[in-house]
């Protein structure tokens, strides 16, 4: 008996390993990477907790938007998009505090890419919480409905990969990837302690 050609067996197809770039990142940052996690309190757990959010990631992203100003960063459509929920639920920015110098080495500038994109991975989970606490898009939920829903992770893992960094620009790399997980951290500890 003859079989169909789409049931025939085949090797499964290999996946490319992560580029050293990207195993050096996670390496160096994964404390950086809990503690600010920890800020978050492992989610979003009442009104309190996404009015605090929302306030930090809008410190976070203006801090991003000063790290990144020499390259294209689609920062500025996410700071409207937080101004837009900040607004509609009337909540009031932090004060502004000291902004990143901008970052003109390539190195560094996927480096602050790393988090900045990095956290639209966070931002699914984040968007079924804050749906579950009646936010919606229009209604207090743009930032994290855009951010969840782009493709700024595959975009910045293509552009880590196409920049070839050698082993003598991790070093670089993951310092600043490390620096703007302390400049989220800051901001949404603000966030929380502004709430006491």
């Amino acid at each position: 008996m003859r079989r169909l050609a789409c049931c025939q067996w085949s090797p499964p197809i290999p996946t490319p390993a992560a580029p050293a770039a990207h195993d050096a990142l996670r390496a160096a940052t994964g404390a950086a990477h809990d503690r600010v996690d920890g800020v978050l309190g492992g989610g979003l757990h009442s009104a309190d907790d996404y009015r605090a959010y929302l306030r930090g990631m809008h410190r976070f992203v203006s801090d991003g938007q000063a790290a990144l100003a020499q390259v294209p960063n689609g920062l500025a459509d996410q700071r409207e998009r937080l101004e837009r929920d900040l607004g509609a639920l009337r909540i009031v920015p932090l004060p502004a505090a000291t902004r990143p110098a901008a970052v003109v080495d390539r190195p560094g500038q996927l480096g602050w890419g790393y988090v900045v994109a990095g956290s639209s991975l966070g931002a699914r989970f984040l968007l079924r919480e804050a749906r579950s606490l009646g936010y919606a898009p229009g209604a207090g939920a743009d930032f994290l409905s855009g951010h969840a829903g782009g493709d700024a992770w595959p975009a910045f893992l293509r552009e880590l990969e196409d920049a070839a960094l050698s082993d003598t620009d991790h070093p670089r790399l993951c310092a600043a990837a490390t620096e703007a997980f302390g400049h989220a951290e800051s901001a949404l500890r603000c966030a929380k302690e502004a709430l006491a």
